[in-house]
């Protein structure tokens, strides 16, 4: 039996989450890479999106980078990313 993706019922908050297509197909190609390499440790990603009102959408993702378990902030790829899509796409972008 396949499995839906969608909530039957609304949410409680009334807030309404949008997922691009390219982020599902990111995390899962990051999640997929880990396994594969065998590597330890947890799995870190960046969501960037925006939200208006009650909708938050979810429009890139990309690897993120940790130190010590935490987001490394002063990795210049990192750093660099997050910039590139503020600046040329939408100054509401807000790091998730």
């Amino acid at each position: 039996m396949a499995t839906s993706l969608t909530a039957a019922q609304a949410s409680e908050s009334g807030q309404r989450v949008l997922l691009h297509p390219l982020v599902l197909l990111t995390a899962s190609d990051l999640i997929v890479r880990h396994r594969l390499r065998q590597l330890d440790g947890p799995i870190a990603g960046i969501l960037l999106g925006q939200q208006q009102g009650t909708q938050v959408t979810a429009e890139h993702a990309f690897t993120a980078k940790l130190k010590d378990g935490l987001l490394d902030q002063t990795d210049d790829w990192t750093s660099k990313r997050i910039a590139q899509c503020t600046q040329s796409l939408c100054s509401s972008f807000a790091l998730c």
